[in-house]
């Protein structure tokens, strides 16, 4: 096993803060909604026989944002689950940047291209 550069311990390091910081930050927004979700409808009555479908403000990014920003329940959830979405897409273009600065064209290209492809996947998604 050859041993690894200072640079690779680096991205591995910067890759593992990314990835761990994602996964915090949408644990948390998630936990918060649904603790403030209990507390403020936890009691409410259930209507098995009605459908209650998404409000329309939490289907736009602008939406949830704001919904968040004001400590919306479900916005802090639908938040947590985007926030949870970008973060492997974040980890790909934190290693575009690392390979580019390291002039490791090789995984660049690829990085990119996965990037492209991760992109293309959630068009329309927003």
């Amino acid at each position: 096993m050859a041993p690894t550069s200072d640079n690779d311990n680096d991205l591995e390091l910067g890759v593992s803060r990314l990835l761990h910081a994602g996964v915090a930050l949408a644990a948390a927004c998630m936990l918060t909604g649904g603790i403030l979700y209990l507390a403020r409808q936890g009691r409410e009555p259930v209507t098995y026989s009605k459908f209650h479908s998404v409000p329309l403000a939490l289907t736009s990014l602008a939406g949830i944002w704001h919904g968040a920003r004001h400590l919306d329940p479900a916005a802090l959830m639908q938040f947590g689950v985007l926030v949870m979405i970008a973060t492997p897409v974040l980890r790909v273009a934190f290693a575009i940047v690392a390979f580019f600065l390291e002039r490791d064209w090789l995984y660049t290209g690829i990085s990119a291209v996965v990037l492209l492809l991760l992109l293309w996947s959630l068009r329309g998604t927003f």
